[in-house]
């Protein structure tokens, strides 16, 4: 072989591997990239500048009264529209403003769920829960 006959075949193994047509074994496995940092409660999604945060009551607080007083931040950014309100899971409506007053709700240990809602109802990103006990 000459010289210039072991340039040809290196060259082009060198084009490949920067044309991305032979892969670092590693590549598949992800070793290459950054993950993405997981979704914080509350936060920003991509894409959508909408938040949502519950000023009141604050997890793990224990109420003594009804109805209880729920005091929140919305930004709707782009899509929202208003917040959909869930305790313990069940859907009890919509709220538009901050506060809201949610009544009839039983003593015992409790999940308030605030979710992000388009004006479609679309729930498209941003929730945040708060856990809380009513005596």
């Amino acid at each position: 072989m000459t010289t210039k006959g072991w340039m040809i075949p290196v060259l082009l193994l060198a084009t490949l591997a920067c044309a991305g047509w032979l892969a670092a074994p590693w590549a598949d496995a992800g070793y290459h990239r950054t993950p993405a940092p997981a979704p914080r409660e509350g936060a920003k999604p991509a894409g959508d500048e909408a938040s949502v945060s519950i000023l009141a009551p604050k997890d793990g607080e224990v109420l003594t009264s009804a109805p209880v007083s729920v005091q929140y931040t919305y930004v709707k950014g782009r899509r929202g529209d208003h917040v959909h309100v869930y305790l313990d899971g069940n859907n009890r409506g919509v709220s538009g403003a901050s506060p809201l007053q949610l009544k009839e709700v039983k003593k015992g240990s409790h999940t308030l769920e605030l979710r992000a809602a388009a004006r479609d109802h679309d729930e498209f990103g941003p929730r945040v829960a708060v856990a809380f006990e009513l005596r």
